[in-house]
């Protein structure tokens, strides 16, 4: 999904090139070490099993992801007959950047065009103390649980400040999204909602109408931070008490074995700087610095973009001569550490934490935005008139058994309009003579395949995945005149041994 060089000068004629994912770090790190992984995983394993069947099932698909060798889609022009060929992608959720992003910015411009009305808008962080963020990793239903006492706080926030200006009935709204990684690639999830920064009222003659209310003041957010923390507390006491928290089977045999290992260590880091809209209470924590107006439609999109961002950017990877891959930090840490080196199967292992089970849904939507809600069709009212991009095309629907209509729900974007939206990149603009590229055929045989790489000059197989290696030597043998076996050097304060954290101050 990259423009070409030579027409970056004008966003409206740039054409598609072609990515390579064999050239990446991330594709050579799960492609060589991907069976030491698995390998490893089913020694850890009581039983032998290894890490979840999701887990393999990612990486492995993530390897033929981008590969013309794995099937490719063959696009011709209908005025000089050139054609253009791309490959398929592996559609799933987690470690792959290039389908995060396809599904990051699909997901952007439907809600944007189809659901948030127009209104300002508040992005609040919730975060949550290192113990709880480990246990909501192992356990889907306290991380539910925990989301919902959040938004309850959240909600009765603004109800609070609503009853002020003097509304009574109101309906409050908001989006949340799950993220469980941090800037580390470390296990933490956290949640980002965002909230219009006001109430919806539904007025006599059954319209619905939204209510501005004034941005949160600090001691507003610190309130929210501390509600949250009320409520939470309570839940765990009752679970506690009730003995109901009880691990995912598939999660917990992933999680248990390695989310210890893999906690950040945050003793060293000094505290962060006091920032406005932000509060900290025994470890809960509240951001609501971030906002969009009500005209900035393209920044709204932008901040749901950000909400459902990849855990990983490829481009942030590189190997180092040892061997070791090095990720440099989005923005310095307090301490002056700018980037983080790994050894390869401890990034594998971070890699398998942030990939979210099947069946777990990273967005979920409340209030007037859930799909239940009573007066949800009323909120197309309050959406833009014109979209500054065409419209997403709607799923024809038959009628329903007692004759009413079936409201036309939008279907997945497809590949090359989210193109020219997001990155102003033409796919279907002949790159020779500028006419349209039209899709004719998906090649999928592997004699054809050949055939279409051989005549191309590409690869005709993919990558090879390298096999196990052996696991490093713990134990050593010398004789009989050895009565101990040699003791393991102790983990060092920091952090992992395998982990090693630098700065340019080093």
């Amino acid at each position: 999904m990259a423009a070409t060089a030579s027409a970056r000068s004008s966003c409206s004629r740039r054409l598609y090139a072609r990515r390579c994912p064999e050239e990446t770090v991330l594709y050579q790190l799960v492609r060589e070490h991907l069976e030491s992984f698995v390998e490893e995983g089913r020694r850890r394993s009581e039983h032998g099993e290894g890490y979840p069947a999701y887990v393999e099932q990612t990486f492995r698909r993530f390897l033929s992801c981008g590969v013309m060798a794995c099937g490719a889609a063959k696009m011709r022009c209908a005025e000089c007959g050139h054609e253009m060929f791309v490959a398929f992608s592996c559609k799933r959720r987690g470690i792959c950047p290039s389908c995060q992003a396809r599904r990051m910015s699909e997901v952007a411009a439907t809600l944007t065009d189809t659901l948030l009305p127009v209104a300002p808008y508040r992005q609040w962080v919730f975060t949550y103390p290192i113990p709880l963020r480990l246990r909501m990793a192992r356990d889907p239903k306290l991380l539910t649980a925990v989301l919902q006492r959040s938004l309850r706080t959240l909600a009765a926030s603004q109800r609070r400040r609503a009853r002020a200006l003097g509304h009574r009935t109101v309906q409050t709204a908001a989006l949340s999204a799950l993220q469980r990684f941090g800037s580390a690639i470390n296990v933490n999830p956290h949640h980002h909602v965002l909230a219009p920064d006001g109430v919806f009222v539904l007025d006599d003659d059954g319209a619905l109408r939204f209510v501005e209310l004034p941005p949160p003041s600090d001691e507003e957010v610190e309130k929210v931070a501390r509600g949250v923390m009320r409520r939470v507390r309570r839940l765990l006491s009752r679970m506690e008490d009730d003995d109901a928290v009880s691990a995912d089977e598939d999660e917990g045999a992933l999680c248990l074995s390695l989310v210890e290992a893999l906690a950040p260590r945050s003793q060293g880091r000094a505290p962060p700087r006091p920032s406005p809209r932000c509060a900290q209470i025994e470890g809960f924590g509240v951001h609501a610095d971030v906002a969009v107006g009500p005209e900035r439609r393209e920044g709204l999109e932008h901040l749901v973009r950000y909400m459902l961002r990849p855990p990983i950017a490829a481009s942030r990877l590189t190997r180092l001569p040892s061997g070791r891959i090095r990720y440099k930090l989005r923005k310095a840490w307090h301490d002056g550490s700018t980037h983080i080196d790994f050894e390869p199967l401890t990034l594998m292992r971070r890699l398998a934490l942030l990939i979210p089970p099947p069946r777990q849904h990273q967005l979920r939507y409340h209030g007037l935005f859930a799909p239940n809600a009573k007066h949800r069709n009323k909120l197309a009212a309050l959406l833009p008139d014109a979209p500054h991009a065409e419209p997403v095309t709607p799923v024809v629907q038959a009628e329903t058994t007692d004759g009413a209509e079936v409201l036309p729900s939008p279907k997945r974007w497809a590949w090359a309009q989210l193109l020219r939206r997001v990155f102003k990149v033409d796919v279907e603009r002949c790159p020779k003579c500028g006419g349209t590229l039209k899709l004719v055929a998906m090649i999928t045989e592997t004699a054809a395949l050949t055939r279409l790489l051989t005549h191309l000059g590409l690869p005709t197989t993919p990558p090879r995945v390298e096999p196990a290696r052996l696991p490093p030597q713990t134990a050593w043998d010398f004789g009989d005149d050895v009565d101990e076996a040699p003791v393991a050097a102790k983990p060092s304060a920091r952090g992992p041994p395998d982990v090693q954290w630098r700065s340019l101050s080093s």
